[in-house]
């Protein structure tokens, strides 16, 4: 009734009474709970008579089953099978804190960076309906026996789950587990093991340019096979009859419902307004649980409930249902219909912005996390700075007062030894390569000292070595890729770029060795390992080599 005052009004008997109900399609349940209304047998504390009047004309917008925690715990034991059938379709090694929807949205091709989109929901919605209707030959489970029907042997086929990768690649959603199972034909494994069976490979060999043909023939023989029912059944989701007994509208389905409805599960049918009639049938209640959890948006101009009119807003539950051509393969009674679940409403929208808040909020911690590391780093790096030009600049000093002629200019050396007195930060020190002229050497943005050339003679072994290292990447086609390691000497570093590009065709970047930061082709003999790869690559820290592959 929308507000938690109207709980007040609510006992166990009402809840009996209301739920798995839908007045505003099934006349037969309308009657029977306005009368109850009305008469002052339900919401018994209510003495408004206004108010009754006004809740009989509301619940003629009540699309959908009306589903209480009793029915919900029931239609899980429908749903489980098929959440297990799309972990097992996406990932063999289930985490325990990750979702079938997210595992499929990891394995959808056409993923935005802001989380699940309607393109995504869409296409896992049809992949859900395949599962529901082939649910008996994906998990190997019978539905519940109607009265009087003896026990079917069941397993999973081989070829529902052959059908059901294709349909899921065709769909847009790759894994290692659907590529497995594509590649991997049950009839043609079945055609070979035949094969082998009546010829042993220690008795005889078929030719291998001929097995391949004689394969083809066997497989298009199992295609004269004639299903045990002919066409597809069509059944309707409402009746001028009595319709789906109360009892059998939430749990799992009956084999009679089964084999008659599960052709008819299907998108554009799920998604069309259900008039009004006598009574529902047991397609209706499929669609009513799809319904719940999916919220499928129906065709517009056609009037919908209000928030307030829902009959309950449930937290999101994933599920997949499958069953097979094993249903219709063996004979089966058709009068009985299904059970289905009248469970949650889950809206679209409301799981898109769930999703993209979701994927926000771990950026940010990535990022926080990152930034933290980035931050440690340099902090350690700015103290070995520290360390390193203090010592560089004692033992420039040892070595220009060892030597016979003077080396550094008189107004040069002073700072030289005030530098080596002072605790405050300075910039590492960079080398320029010998030249026949002076050259300057910049340790501090104050420092403006000029060290002549043989000075410098003194300082080189200190720099960085002669040979560096550049790492190539090298893209497979499983979108990953490795480094492949060049040597070479400083000097020659710009030849060696220089053929790299040529190698890629196309602009690159430069990058730090052990994070995805880039460096300007001018600073590269500055460094002693290097990564070079194409433009526009998206690389994370873990893509980069580790110190010790080097």
């Amino acid at each position: 009734m929308g507000s938690k005052e109207a709980l007040d009004y609510v006992d166990p008997e009402d809840v009996r009474e209301f739920q798995l109900r839908v007045p505003g399609v099934s006349q037969l349940d309308f009657h029977h709970l306005s009368t109850l209304v009305t008469s002052g047998n339900a919401f018994k504390r209510m003495t408004d008579g206004a108010l009754r009047r006004e809740l009989v004309v509301r619940m003629k917008s009540i699309k959908y089953l009306i589903p209480s925690l009793h029915t919900l715990q029931k239609d899980f034991k429908y749903l489980r099978p098929c959440t297990d059938t799309i972990i097992r379709l996406f990932s063999h090694n289930r985490n325990p804190y990750v979702t079938a929807q997210s595992l499929a949205f990891d394995a959808f091709s056409s993923k935005t960076l802001l989380g699940p989109d309607v393109l995504f929901f869409e296409k896992l919605k049809c992949l859900y309906l395949f599962i529901m209707r082939d649910m008996v030959g994906i998990t190997g489970e019978w539905p519940l026996l109607e009265v009087g029907e003896m026990p079917h042997e069941c397993a999973r086929l081989p070829r529902s789950w052959y059908r059901l990768a294709h349909e899921a690649r065709r769909l847009g959603f790759h894994s290692d587990e659907i590529a497995r199972l594509v590649s991997e034909d049950p009839d043609e494994q079945v055609a070979l093991r035949a094969l082998r069976e009546a010829r042993p490979d220690s008795i005889s060999e078929y030719s291998p340019s001929q097995l391949q043909g004689i394969v083809r023939t066997i497989v298009a023989n199992f295609g004269e096979a004639r299903d045990h029912i002919t066409g597809k059944p069509s059944s309707e989701f409402t009746t001028t009859g009595v319709g789906e007994p109360i009892s059998r509208r939430c749990g799992r389905q009956y084999s009679g419902a089964y084999a008659r409805d599960r052709w008819n599960f299907d998108l554009a049918g799920f998604s069309d307004p259900t008039p009004e009639s006598m009574d529902i049938t047991s397609l209706f209640v499929r669609k009513s649980v799809f319904h719940a959890f999916w919220r499928i948006e129906e065709k517009p101009n056609v009037p919908t409930p209000e928030p307030e009119d829902e009959p309950m807003l449930p937290p999101q539950t994933e599920s997949s249902s499958s069953e097979n051509e094993l249903m219709y393969s063996q004979g089966m009674p058709v009068h009985a219909e299904a059970q289905d679940q009248p469970i949650l409403n889950w809206n679209n929208s409301y799981e898109h912005n769930r999703m993209r808040r979701r994927v926000e909020i771990r950026h940010r911690k990535k990022k926080k996390q990152k930034r933290a590391v980035r931050q440690a780093s340099m902090r350690r790096i700015s103290q070995t700075g520290k360390r390193k030009n203090r010592r560089l600049i004692q033992n420039l000093l040892e070595r220009l007062q060892t030597a016979k002629q003077p080396m550094i200019s008189p107004a040069t050396q002073p700072v030289a030894r005030q530098l080596a007195m002072q605790q405050q930060p300075t910039i590492q020190q960079q080398l320029i390569p010998y030249e026949n002229t002076t050259s300057e050497i910049s340790m501090a943005e104050d420092w403006g000292a000029v060290i002549s050339t043989p000075t410098l003679d003194l300082i080189r072994p200190l720099a960085q070595t002669s040979e560096m290292t550049v790492l190539e990447f090298i893209k497979d086609d499983l979108n990953g890729g490795s480094w492949k390691e060049h040597k070479c000497h400083r000097e020659s570093i710009s030849e060696v770029i220089q053929h790299l590009k040529g190698h890629f065709k196309r602009d690159v970047e430069f990058y730090h060795q052990h994070e995805p930061r880039t460096i300007a082709e001018h600073e590269l003999p500055r460094h002693d390992a290097i990564c070079i790869a194409p433009k526009n690559v998206m690389f994370e820290e873990r893509h980069f080599p580790a110190e010790e592959q080097l």
